[in-house]
């Protein structure tokens, strides 16, 4: 059972912790703000938050109000740490849907009292349960490899390790005597791994931290079956250093708005992937291929259209066309020849196309119960390609068979850490994009 004590104050955390600890079977987690506290829980699924009201920077309100707006961790049950003793206040809190009130300085069995009364409302499975989606290699979130080939093993490690530390082992039984002396919630399991085979090492992890750890399988093709109730997912194996890493950024904590979207949007870079893929099957009725390619700092035909999502995140997705890509895009939707399609008819294209992937986003959205808004399609020739890196987004490359390359990129900005306002000329997702998602 994990645990979340939030507060300003190192004494009072340092109390609570030996509290809880001894009255309870909890791994703690600290923090001094509700930033803090909030960038833990999109990585962390905790059994229960103390949350302290007075803090500097973002209160305890205002972080109670992110957590119940949240759609990933809206119904963690949070009690407040407060010296608070105002009914309008306390009520206020009420309103949010705390779970229960501790005034301070806390007394052990006040505690023990309310954390017992808090636990025994709640299923077993929710005491241990985890979102595995969101557990990510971090500074403060380990993750083990068991791989019996080295020199993948040798790689793999020395990409990822900048993003946290990173135990490894070339047999089971080695990768369960490293977990037993130091567990940890996140570990890939590979091959050749001598007597203790994957499966059982995998079987063998989930009975000593059940619920609490997301074992990913690394596989050699996307079509290698994997064991979903020993396996929280794949991940393809690959030498290629852009290539994997791409692979790996769902199993990784990037500090930034890719990550905290992410959080509530797992698969957002696969939905993207996805949308494309569908959209261009059914105007090219082919299938993409995987691009290798880089673009300029610009491109000849480009779009880019503004969207926000849950109130909180402005993303830009936009698409980029080579000459190529867009005279055979454009010659299969009017049905003439390439050399026939003007400048004005493939910038036309990319917008076109643009609607029709924030139409599927949306869609996607929608089925997730998130709200979103789109823009228009801004048109640009000689466009500048949409500055992404790690932490703020991604560009994807694409190839059309025998039709050349294009690229779909989305960048991310969270309102929570810088401010933003809503695109100008953005329209509401229950009118024109709730069309656009259909005609898509």
């Amino acid at each position: 059972m994990h645990v979340l004590i939030c507060d300003d104050d190192s004494a009072t955390r340092f109390i609570l912790r030996r509290m809880l600890t001894q009255s309870f079977p909890c791994d703690i987690h600290e923090c001094q703000n509700g930033v803090e506290a909030l960038d833990l829980m999109a990585r962390q699924h905790f059994s229960f938050v103390l949350l302290d009201i007075e803090m500097p920077g973002m209160d305890g309100y205002q972080t109670l109000e992110e957590i119940r707006a949240s759609e990933t961790i809206q119904h963690t049950p949070v009690i407040i740490l407060s010296r608070e003793r105002d009914e309008r206040q306390i009520g206020r809190l009420v309103e949010l849907g705390i779970a229960d009130y501790i005034l301070k300085p806390p007394r052990p069995e006040t505690v023990s009292s309310k954390v017992g009364r808090l636990l025994r409302t709640l299923p077993p499975a929710a005491q241990a349960a985890v979102d595995t989606r969101n557990i990510r290699l971090s500074p403060t979130t380990p993750a083990l490899i068991a791989e019996g080939n080295l020199d993948y093993r040798f790689f793999f490690t020395s990409q990822i390790e900048k993003y946290g530390p990173v135990a490894h082992a070339g047999s089971g039984a080695a990768a369960l005597s490293a977990f037993q002396q130091s567990p940890c919630d996140l570990v890939f399991i590979g091959d050749d791994l001598g007597v203790v085979t994957p499966d059982r090492l995998a079987r063998r992890i989930r009975e000593r931290r059940p619920g609490g750890v997301r074992i990913i399988r690394l596989v050699n093709s996307d079509d290698e079956t994997v064991d979903t109730s020993l396996f929280d997912g794949a991940l393809r194996r690959s030498y290629v250093p852009d290539a994997f890493k791409a692979a790996v950024r769902s199993f990784i904590a990037i500090p930034g708005p890719l990550n905290a979207v992410t959080t509530v949007v797992p698969e957002l870079t696969a939905m993207v992937v996805s949308a494309t893929q569908q959209v261009f099957g059914m105007m090219l009725g082919e299938t993409l291929q995987e691009g290798s390619s880089a673009p300029g700092p610009t491109t000849p035909f480009t779009s880019a259209l503004d969207m926000v999502l849950g109130d909180r995140f402005d993303l830009v997705l936009a698409v980029h066309l080579s000459e190529r890509a867009a005279r055979t895009i454009t010659s299969r939707m009017f049905g003439a020849p390439p050399e026939e399609m003007t400048p004005e008819d493939c910038l036309s294209t990319s917008g076109e196309l643009g609607n029709l992937l924030s139409g599927r986003l949306h869609a996607n959205f929608r089925e997730r119960s998130l709200s979103s808004v789109m823009g228009l399609p801004r048109l640009t020739p000689d466009g500048p390609v949409l500055p992404v890196n790690e932490t703020n987004g991604f560009l994807h490359a694409f190839a059309i068979p025998d039709g050349g390359d294009f690229w779909v990129g989305l960048s991310v900005a969270d309102r929570l850490h810088v401010g933003g306002a809503a695109p100008a000329g953005s329209r509401t997702d229950a009118a024109d994009a709730g069309a656009t998602a259909g005609a898509a």
